[in-house]
């Protein structure tokens, strides 16, 4: 569902020679409001179990500031847990295989990160593990959804016989 943005219309009173014209129709201007949040996804592979740390944040771009956000991360089928120490800010569907990330308030101009990591049970040689990034609602409404959506691609490779478990996993932003 595409978020709209609200308008606000307001009537121009014009002065002239002492004498005011007030009319809604003669001059008008439409300021948009609303808060346009920026999503970005970021990811780095763990160093012990075949996983990644995925950084969530949002940008409030304005002109209002955000009350509250949810970002839902699409992750790789092959989503096996969550990291739980520090606990998990957002919770994991094994099910669905996402990250619900909620966000409180964020004033005009800044950004709100959220960091977790997610362990796979990884099955193929080679493969990527993709996770995007979507913002499913905020208050107030975002009148820019060309923004919402970011996408992290990590990539692993199952080592040889005799290589040391687990396989490594890196991650690049496509």
């Amino acid at each position: 569902m595409r978020a709209r943005a609200s308008r606000r219309r307001f009537a121009v009173a014009l002065w002239s020679v002492g004498m005011v014209i007030f009319s809604p129709f003669m001059a008008s201007a439409e300021v948009d409001s609303g808060s346009d949040l920026a999503v970005e996804i970021s990811a780095i592979g763990v160093p012990v179990l075949p996983g990644a740390t995925y950084t969530v944040s949002i940008t409030n771009n304005g002109p209002e500031p955000l009350t509250s956000a949810t970002v839902v991360v699409q992750l790789d089928r092959h989503v096996g847990l969550i990291g739980t120490n520090p606990p998990s800010p957002c919770p994991l569907n094994t099910k669905a295989a996402t990250l619900t990330c909620s966000f409180g308030v964020v004033p005009v101009g800044s950004t709100a990160s959220l960091r977790n990591t997610v362990y796979y049970i990884l099955r193929e040689d080679r493969g990527t593990l993709v996770a995007t990034a979507t913002r499913t609602a905020s208050v107030p409404a975002d009148p820019n959804s060309g923004n919402d959506t970011d996408t992290a691609t990590c990539g692993y490779w199952t080592p040889g016989i005799g290589n040391p478990w687990p396989p490594p996993v890196y991650c690049s932003l496509i």
